[in-house]
């Protein structure tokens, strides 16, 4: 359907009416990454995806079949981020991974200095999950 302002969005989906109050992507969080620039952190029951600049840009919660939470990978006007930036001026970035471990280790390495973010899911006995009443 056509309208004097452009294209209608397509009806929602019962899936999508979770999403209904979310607002287009603030303006400091940049478009989303090559694929290649994302570190996974999960927790064997959820996951999300860490872009190089610091973004989560992918993150269904509480479980791999759940809505997401951040979806800005899968639509970058409406999907949501939560992001971390740095005031650092020219940096490099580099993700590792502790040794041995799904901490993700992302730092941030400029001539002001170092900055580093670190982000990870606990692990926790299934009788700590989120439950919906």
């Amino acid at each position: 359907m056509e309208s004097i302002a452009g294209p209608s969005k397509p009806p929602r989906t019962g899936a999508e009416l979770h999403q209904f109050s979310r607002r287009p992507r603030a303006p400091h969080c940049m478009s989303f990454e090559p694929i290649e620039n994302y570190g996974v952190i999960g927790n064997m029951r959820s996951i999300a995806l860490v872009g190089a600049n610091g973004s989560i840009d992918f993150f269904c919660f509480p479980g791999f079949d759940s809505p997401t939470v951040f979806a800005a990978l899968l639509d970058n006007e409406w999907g949501g981020c939560f992001q971390i930036q740095t005031q650092l001026g020219q940096r490099r970035v580099r993700q590792l991974y502790l040794p041995d471990t799904n901490i993700l280790i992302t730092r941030f390495l400029a001539e002001e200095g170092v900055a580093e973010l670190t982000d990870y899911m606990p692990v926790g006995p299934d009788h700590l999950e989120l439950t919906t009443p």
